[in-house]
Parts: structure tokens; sequence; C-alpha cells
């Protein structure tokens, strides 16, 4: 039997999941990487030093249908710090896009 998977977003530790009413194909790619976490919130931090408002991305949906090209839009803050460093990371985002992905993050 195949488990019903649903899409869905969550913050922070422990936190509940937010239910998403996205209709759509999945693919999930986990290249054989290992990236540090504490190195990546030490760089994302200092980018955000030099932004005044950051807008976190569930707020803009929440209890709203979203249209997947809308995404197009919006970006993972983490790849300016991780694609310069891990450029095959970034490759195979826009090998995804290429492909026709809607969203590759």
């Amino acid at each position: 039997m195949r488990a019903r998977l649903r899409p869905c977003s969550a913050s922070g530790k422990a936190q509940p999941s937010i239910r998403s009413s996205i209709d759509a194909h999945y693919l999930i790619v986990t290249p054989d990487i290992s990236i540090d976490t504490k190195w990546a919130y030490l760089q994302y931090k200092n980018n955000l030093d030099n932004c005044s408002s950051p807008t976190k991305f569930s707020d803009s949906f929440r209890g709203k249908s979203i249209n997947l090209d809308t995404l197009k839009f919006f970006e993972n803050d983490f790849e300016s710090v991780v694609f310069p460093t891990y450029p095959e990371i970034g490759a195979i985002k826009h090998k995804l896009i290429a492909l026709g992905a809607k969203f590759a993050s």
C-alpha cells in the first residue's frame, strides 16, 4: 500500500506542519553531497545582516491556493550561500528547470 503524501510546510523546531493546496507532481533529488549545517547558517546569517525586512514565504500563501507559475518569482535564500561553494547543486536546479520543472529549490 502506498502512503498518501500531501504537501505542507513548517518552520522552526517541532512546529506543526501547514497543509498546502499545491496540486502537483514532486521529484526529490538527493545528491551525494554533504553540506555542514552550521557553516550554511553562518553564511546565511551574514547575508541576512544586509537585509532590512525579510519576508516569510509561508506567510504569503497561508490559506490560499498557489499557482505554480508564481513560484518562479521565489528563491531559496540558501541558494546564494550554497551554489558558489557547491556549483553541482546549482547545476541540478538549472537542469530541472531546463527539463520543464515549474519550480526547483
